[in-house]
């Protein structure tokens, strides 16, 4: 950089010395020509006006020579600069050489730094580690317990339900749809789709490789398209046969089945490079869950129809009770009203004479025909008013145990005839009433007292079953609450379970005094 602005600075001196010595020559020359003149005034006068003009030319280049100086000037501080750079350059370069022997050192400091901090990770890390895992193995234990109680119920045969449909049409709408969905699946796969294709998730059956038959692609596709029917054919068919046969308690075995035909199906397969794929599994598993809860909810149904109709028997059996009783009330009122009648005409006759035995019988007649007729008004009330009847609150300590009772309602006459019926073959000992609650709307107050333990119900699926597991003071609280207050027996006499107990005590003393 100095070598440069140096030659540059000599190049305009040379040309400034040049110009010089151009004007001088010019002059030499101009003198010259002026000594042949031999007029001096013109002489005189040319030498003025030549003076004039030299007197501009010198002006004009001492401009230029100042001008240069400016120049020069600047060139001096540029070089003044250059150096100041090269010595900052040179200053730079030993910061440099400072900076990276720091470096260096910070390295090392920091590679032990991290070898420290890596150390502190590794207990942290091991601490969060084992948060983690603590929280893993929870998550696992609740999957695992899901998972036990999943496989308990298929041990039992029972399984659980993935739709809960309310009616057996919803159920059977379902399944038109997974079936419609079935076809297009089939229908596409014998597109032959390739597993790269955006179209691979929808279909049956994918095709991983394109064969061809004595170097035809046409030939190969026929023969894939045939692979592709046959494994079809087969897999449909395992999976009709297993719907056809899935029943209450099979589910679990019947999907085996169907998972263990997708396997073998798929390995025979294999050699062509064609697999059914695990979306179209999927659909029919799907298929086989509606058709397993279809057939629950079919006998749920039945169940449904079967109670309704023991309702009705129910409702006619009280209806015929009460019709029973109106006719029963007015055969008597007549009877009674005739005999009345017949002794108050005898006392008439014997007027006069005092006769208290007739006397007396008139009164008890007239007290039997208003108690006839008060049966009657009762039977003609209880025809009229549909809703009316007992709500009772029943145990049976020894078929289910303390604390679980039914609350249900019955309309007839005599209510206990109701809770006999209960007690029939289906159970081991007779139920035990606890209260038997009149009430002109028994259905609004058997709801209640049902919706106040719909979370203590024995059977949380079917809630036809009205078995409730509280305690005797909750049900009394209830029916205060949304009745009144009624009186209620506290503690069952059940004597058939009493007696029973009894009865295995002594033979555990017999069996124990023996054994000694």
């Amino acid at each position: 950089m100095l070598s440069l602005v140096l030659g540059v600075l000599c190049i305009i001196l040379t040309v400034v010395a040049s110009g010089l010595g151009f004007i001088l020559f010019q002059d030499k020359l101009k003198l010259a020509r002026y000594s042949q003149i031999e007029d001096a005034e013109q002489h005189v006068a040319k030498c003025q006006q030549e003076s004039d003009e030299l007197s501009k030319s010198i002006t004009q280049y001492k401009q230029q020579i100042h001008q240069f100086k400016k120049a020069y000037a600047k060139f001096v501080e540029m070089l003044g600069i250059c150096k100041s750079t090269a010595e900052a350059k040179e200053r730079l370069e030993g910061i440099e050489a400072e900076l990276g022997n720091r470096k260096r050192l910070l390295n090392q400091e920091l590679q032990l730094i991290e070898t420290q901090l890596n150390n502190h990770k590794g207990v942290l890390k091991g601490a969060s580690d084992a948060a983690a895992i603590a929280a893993r193995i929870e998550q696992l234990k609740c999957q695992l317990g899901e998972s036990e109680e999943d496989f308990a119920l298929d041990e039992i045969g029972m399984h659980k339900r993935h739709y809960n449909y309310d009616t057996s049409a919803a159920y059977k709408s379902h399944m038109d749809t997974v079936v419609a969905k079935q076809k297009e699946m089939a229908k596409l796969a014998l597109e032959l789709i390739p597993p790269e294709s955006s179209a691979a998730s929808m279909t049956a059956i994918i095709c991983r490789t394109q064969w061809t038959v004595s170097g035809s692609e046409a030939e190969g596709r026929k023969m894939m398209k045939q692979t592709v029917k046959l494994l079809l054919r087969a897999f449909n068919g395992e999976c009709d046969a297993a719907v056809a046969k899935v029943k209450y308690g099979n589910y679990a075995t019947i999907e085996k089945r169907i998972t263990r035909a997708f396997d073998q199906i798929n390995k025979l397969g294999q050699s062509n490079q064609i697999e059914i794929q695990p979306g179209y599994l999927d659909v029919r598993i799907a298929e086989l869950r509606l058709a397993h809860e279809l057939e629950l909810k079919k006998e749920e149904e039945k169940q449904v129809q079967r109670e309704i109709r023991e309702q009705m028997a129910e409702e006619a059996k009280a209806e015929r009770e009460i019709e029973k009783a109106r006719k029963t009330a007015e055969q008597e009122e007549k009877v009674k009203a005739r005999a009345l009648e017949e002794a108050r005409q005898q006392l008439a006759d014997e007027h006069g004479k005092h006769n208290e035995k007739l006397a007396m019988l008139v009164a008890k007649l007239e007290t039997e025909l208003q108690e006839a007729l008060d049966r009657k008004a009762k039977a003609i009330a209880r025809a009229q008013l549909t809703k009316s009847g007992h709500v009772y609150v029943l145990s049976n300590i020894g078929s289910f145990g303390p604390h679980v009772y039914k609350i249900g309602m019955t309309r007839r006459l005599v209510p206990d005839e109701r809770v006999k019926e209960l007690g029939d073959a289906s159970v081991p000992f007779l139920f035990d009433i606890h209260a038997m609650i009149y009430s002109e709307d028994a259905p609004a107050l058997e709801r209640q007292l049902h919706e106040h333990f719909n979370q203590r119900r024995v059977n949380r699926v079917n809630y036809r079953k009205e078995y409730f597991r509280v305690e005797l003071e909750e049900i009394i609280d209830a029916v205060q609450q949304y009745h009144g207050l009624i009186t209620f027996v506290l503690h069952p006499p059940a004597p058939d379970y009493r007696e029973t107990l009894a009865i295995e005590a002594d033979e555990n003393k017999l069996i124990t005094a023996n054994a000694g």
